[in-house]
C-alpha cells in the first residue's frame, strides 16, 4: 500500500490507533525522503478530511498546532524511536501517561531539540509528562 492509500485508511478508521500508525507511515516515509517537512499540512488534511468526518477546522490554531505535532515526527524522520516508545509505552501505568501519540511526538521533539536520542529514562519521563 503506497503511502497515500496508508492516509486515506487511517483517516477513514479513526480509532485510538489511528495516529501511531499515521506516525509510523510518516516516519518511514520522511527516512526515505518520500515526504518532507513542507508537506505535514497537506498530510495531516488528507488524514482529517477521510470518510467525509472534518473534525476540525483545517484553519484553527488546533489544526496548526496537530499539524505542528506531525511536522516533528517527519523532521526526526526515525521509526526506531517511535517503536522505542511505543514498547516504553506499554510499560507505563495507565492515567498516569500522555497518548501514544503526544509520547511519540515529544521524544521526536527531544531528538530535534537535543540532537540525540533519548534514552530509555527519558522516554519514560516523556510519557508521563502532562503535555509534550
Amino acid at each position: 500500500m503506497n503511502f497515500d492509500d496508508q492516509i486515506i485508511e487511517f483517516g477513514k478508521a479513526r480509532n485510538a490507533t489511528s495516529l501511531p500508525q499515521l506516525a509510523f507511515a510518516v516516519a518511514h516515509a520522511a527516512k526515505a525522503r518520500e515526504i518532507t517537512e513542507d508537506q505535514a499540512d497537506d498530510i495531516f488534511e488528507q488524514y482529517y478530511t477521510e470518510g467525509g468526518r472534518i473534525q476540525t477546522d483545517v484553519h484553527s490554531a488546533s489544526f496548526r498546532s496537530k499539524c505542528s505535532k506531525l511536522r516533528q515526527i517527519i523532521i526526526a524522520a526515525d521509526p526506531v524511536l517511535l517503536t522505542e516508545v511505543t514498547d516504553a509505552y506499554r510499560d507505563a501505568v495507565e492515567g498516569e501517561r500522555v497518548s501514544l501519540y503526544d509520547a511519540m511526538v515529544a521524544a521526536c521533539r527531544y531528538l530535534v531539540t537535543e540532537g540525540r536520542r533519548p534514552g530509555v529514562r527519558t522516554i519514560r519521563e516523556l510519557i508521563r509528562r502532562s503535555s509534550p
